[in-house]
């Protein structure tokens, strides 16, 4: 009676034990799902940030050519001035 009462306690022991390891792993699984999710943050984060560098540089290459179509335009306005004054002094000399 003795020896199967202990083989039933030793049973319940070792079942209580197997949900002791159970828990315990869930609970590391949980801790490295946890840490997968913070470095996907992480990574989200660090994506959102090179989104962001990327559009600064576009939005300062735009403004880059936006001085040079200006430089351009100034260069070709003064080259019509000159293009005029040469016709007026050819109108005077002729």
């Amino acid at each position: 009676m003795r020896r199967e009462r202990g083989g039933e306690e030793s049973e319940r022991k070792m079942e209580r034990e197997k949900e002791g390891v159970k828990e315990r792993e869930g609970e590391r699984e949980g801790a490295r799902d946890g840490r997968r999710e913070m470095e996907r943050e992480r990574e989200r984060e660090r994506e959102r940030k090179r989104e962001m560098e990327r559009e600064m540089e576009r939005e300062m290459e735009r403004e880059r050519e936006r001085e040079r179509d200006g430089e351009r335009w100034r260069e070709r306005e003064r080259e019509m001035e000159r293009e005029m004054e040469r016709e007026g002094e050819r109108e005077r000399d002729g």
